[in-house]
């Protein structure tokens, strides 16, 4: 399988984040395992910084959900990379 990766910024939209972060790492956890996603989320009180690794049918439709999410604003895809120039 050829993995894709991509690293995101965004800026919390509410102030209550952490009540959501508690809802939302459970859930996602359970989600990218049975994806087969894997990643790091990184939250400083004010920015996400996010990356995120799996395959590309897996990837994409979960990055048009969080770009998409109210709960964070300024969604900015810094890097992508795939391992497909690697085969």
């Amino acid at each position: 399988m050829v993995l894709h990766r991509t690293f995101y910024l965004s800026v919390a939209h509410e102030t209550d984040a952490p009540v959501h972060l508690r809802s939302i790492v459970p859930r996602a956890r359970e989600f990218n395992a049975r994806c087969g996603i894997s990643g790091l989320l990184v939250y400083d009180g004010v920015h996400f910084a996010q990356i995120l690794e799996g395959s590309l049918a897996a990837l994409l439709p979960l990055l048009s959900r969080i770009a998409a999410d109210r709960r964070h604003t300024r969604f900015t895809c810094l890097l992508y990379t795939s391992d497909a120039a690697d085969e």
